[in-house]
């Protein structure tokens, strides 16, 4: 160690002749082996036609989901996550009205179509519907040919379709059509103060029906006609023009299909019409589309879609200008409104 400090530039010296001889060494090898690593390093390389198989798998997995995204699946949400949604990092929603930003709260931003009632915006969101889309009443959610306003009224869950409204919910009446069958009591025989009604003949012209007078007694049909004759009775009263009296008897008839009763009065015409329920269906159309239009005589028997096959049936019971009274199959009477669509 002394020799090092008493000699150090001689040490340096021999350390850096050390180094250089070292260097040498290593290029003289690396010069002797260039020409086996050139020849290698210009070689052709081989050829090698194999394709590794690809990732299958991978591929299809990718491909679904590039065509079905993920996406937020709401599920039934309570009073409170109406609102609010139901999603994780979601705002509360809100709508545009008179130039605010307002939360649906208790309001109702739509109304039904066929009565003009607003339908909560809760119950919407309630069952996850778009609210804010503004044919969400119109929309048939689960397909079931009820659009959601049709199970908003009927209370029923616009998104399961096994539970949907009565059919006859969609059935409206259109039309009250009547035919006209008019009636004259022309004449009767015998004696109305002596005679029982019973022996009597009485004369009934049916001007509808081919307007031939027919030649009845009590109890028997007027041929050509659905009319019975029940009863008669003799009445007078005074002419007001010569203050004599005159003959006012009348005589009751029957409609045998409709139970009607129809009094005639002697020498009067009176008009007792057939009567029609022109009825419009709704059932599976979309909004503002014409219903399945179809007419049905007074206590005739009917089918809806689509339980067409349906015992018992619907009956047509009664008619008049606001209303059809129907006999459903459970033999309950309901009425069926005039349609009169909301403006």
């Amino acid at each position: 160690m002394n020799w090092i400090k008493k000699n150090y530039d001689q040490f340096t010296l021999l350390l850096a002749a050390l180094g250089l001889v070292g260097s040498g060494a290593y290029l003289y090898t690396s010069v002797g082996s260039f020409p086996d690593q050139f020849a290698a390093a210009s070689a052709a390389p081989v050829k090698n036609n194999t394709i590794p198989n690809p990732n299958t798998p991978g591929i299809a997995l990718a491909r679904e989901q590039f065509q079905k995204p993920a996406q937020w699946k709401p599920r039934m949400m309570n009073k409170e996550e109406a609102l609010h949604g139901g999603l994780l990092f979601t705002s509360e929603l809100y709508y545009v009205r008179d130039r605010q930003l307002q939360k649906p709260g208790d309001g109702a931003l739509w109304k039904d179509s066929f009565t003009g009632k607003s339908i909560p915006n809760k119950w919407f969101l309630g069952f996850s519907l778009p609210l804010l889309d503004s044919t969400v009443p119109v929309q048939d959610a689960d397909g079931d040919g009820f659009l959601n306003e049709d199970e908003w009224r009927a209370g029923t869950d616009p998104t399961d379709k096994s539970k949907h409204p009565p059919y006859i919910s969609k059935l409206f009446l259109k039309e009250w059509l009547k035919q006209p069958f008019r009636l004259k009591f022309q004449a009767y025989d015998g004696n109305p103060q002596t005679d029982k009604p019973e022996s009597m003949t009485f004369q009934i012209n049916p001007l509808d029906a081919g307007a031939r007078t027919k030649f009845v007694k009590i109890g028997e049909t007027v041929e050509g006609t659905k009319f019975k004759v029940n009863k008669f009775t003799f009445k007078e009263k005074l002419n007001d023009r010569t203050q004599e009296k005159e003959d006012a008897s009348e005589l009751e008839v029957e409609n045998v299909e409709t139970g009607d009763i129809v009094s005639l009065i002697l020498n009067k015409v009176v008009d007792s019409p057939f009567q029609f329920a022109q009825l419009e269906y709704f059932w599976n159309k979309k909004y503002k589309e014409a219903g399945q239009v179809f007419v049905v005589p007074k206590l005739r028997e009917f089918v809806l879609q689509p339980n067409i096959e349906e015992k018992p049936r619907y009956k047509l019971l009664d008619v008049n200008q606001d209303k059809a009274v129907i006999q459903r199959p459970d033999g309950q009477q309901q009425e069926v409104p005039r349609f009169k669509p909301a403006l």
